[in-house]
């Protein structure tokens, strides 16, 4: 399926794949159910047959120890041969039915565990540390025994018996003993038998390592779909302020300029004589003003080193990051902008005293309108800047992301169930192979079947 656009698109074929793999595995677990049963008939069958020809041939066996005639015995000497070949032959089919019922056994089990994982999704763990920890020293001791006594000189002894007695007496009995096309087939029925367990064994951890491979994969979509999610939340609100209060915020605005306009002088005449005789108050307050801009520049410097110190840190909380690229840029701007509202407290500290004066001249009832000036103009400002196009496509593209996080999540979660009961049907198959295997060894060595 296509990366989901939307977050509808993401629900809908979320859906549509886990129903997908529900169908799937409905019709897998029909298929080995089916299979099953026809395997479990097979069996009933097989063994009814080889039931019927094991008495066959006892009652012909038994006919032969009765027999006195020499011809009569010829003749039953032929049908018991026959016999033990049909007995065989049932026997190498029950082997067969039996096998295919376990296999069946295994995929059906494997399919119904898929079907419930894939009704109620993938439930994933952390581990915690204590536990690696605990795995680690776990496999690191088992690393070590595998080399130390008493399994240090066992490769040694491995080499050293093949090289001699018994191993050489029981090989020189067999070749002496079996014509050597016998003992050709033998070993090639053997190395088949082993050749299946092999295989099973490989299939097995192939299955292991994908399934770690898409658990690994899986841990990191989550992390994925917060970023993402936290990012569509920051757009959809700067949307929706613009959607839920730009005209009231604007109607705000316009009515306090109004008020402000409508209000009438803010100073008395004598007021305004005062002020505009005060030169030195004048003075003063543009000294003020770049001491007040190069506060503002230290404090924003300040936060920045914060930010810059944080994201140093991140990897690591205990590292030392002072000589990171950003955190030195971020303290070199900070020591500039300390160095700036030094320089200019110290021009306007001399003058604060004639500011102060300046400033007991005016009257509340004009510093509030002031203010309200301030934020009616800040607010248009504000206001005028915003592209709501641009609010309004910050969230699709958010929402796009989310909803391409939350598909690589989902994937990764559908791929570890599945992969997790195929990992589990591979090691079913091979445990069983590996379990019936000395049964089968007679008859495949034979050539029952």
């Amino acid at each position: 399926m296509p990366v989901p656009t939307t977050l509808d698109d993401f629900s809908g074929q979320a859906r549509a794949a886990w129903a997908a793999a529900q169908a799937t595995s409905r019709t897998v677990l029909s298929d080995a159910t089916a299979a099953l049963a026809s395997a479990r008939a097979d069996l009933a069958s097989a063994t009814a047959a080889m039931t019927a020809a094991r008495a066959a041939l006892a009652a012909t066996r038994a006919e032969l120890e009765a027999s006195t005639v020499p011809a009569d015995q010829a003749v039953l000497i032929a049908q018991a041969a026959v016999l033990q070949a049909q007995a065989r032959a049932h026997e190498a089919a029950v082997r067969e039915a039996g096998e295919a019922v376990a296999r069946n056994e295994a995929r059906s089990s494997a399919g119904a565990r898929f079907l419930a994982a894939a009704n109620v999704g993938v439930s994933r763990a952390a581990a915690e540390r204590t536990a690696l920890e605990a795995e680690h020293d776990r496999l690191q001791a088992l690393r070590e025994a595998a080399t130390e006594p008493p399994l240090d000189t066992l490769p040694a002894e491995v080499n050293d018996a093949l090289a001699g007695p018994p191993y050489t007496d029981a090989k020189a009995r067999v070749d002496g003993d079996l014509p050597a096309e016998l003992v050709s087939a033998a070993r090639a029925s053997y190395a088949a038998e082993a050749d299946l367990v092999a295989a099973y064994r490989t299939g097995s951890e192939a299955a292991d390592d994908l399934l770690a491979a898409a658990l690994s994969g899986a841990r990191g979509h989550d992390a994925a779909v917060d970023e993402a999610r936290g990012r569509l939340e920051r757009a959809e609100r700067r949307l929706r302020d613009w959607v839920d209060r730009a005209r009231e915020r604007f109607a705000r605005a316009q009515a306090q300029l109004q008020a402000v306009a409508d209000g009438g002088p803010l100073l008395t005449e004598a007021e305004d004589e005062v002020l505009d005789d005060d030169t030195d108050g004048a003075a003063a307050a543009a000294l003020r003003a770049t001491r007040e801009t190069a506060l503002g520049t230290l404090r924003t410097a300040g936060i920045a080193v914060d930010g810059a110190l944080l994201a140093a840190r991140a990897p690591d909380p205990g590292a030392d990051v002072t000589e990171a690229a950003g955190v030195k840029s971020a303290v070199a701007v900070e020591s500039g902008a300390t160095t700036a509202l030094n320089n200019a407290e110290i021009a306007y500290a001399p003058k604060a005293a004639d500011y102060a004066a300046l400033v007991s001249n005016v009257p509340d009832s004009a510093w509030a309108r002031l203010l309200a000036f301030l934020e009616a103009e800040a607010t248009l400002k504000e206001l005028d800047a915003i592209n709501p196009a641009t609010l309004a496509t910050g969230v699709e593209q958010a929402e796009k992301a989310l909803a391409a996080a939350l598909w690589a999540r989902h994937a990764g979660a559908l791929s570890t169930a599945w992969l997790a009961e195929q990992a589990a049907l591979r090691q079913a198959l091979y445990e069983r192979a590996r379990d019936s295997r000395p049964g089968r060894l007679l008859g495949a060595v034979r050539g029952d079947a």
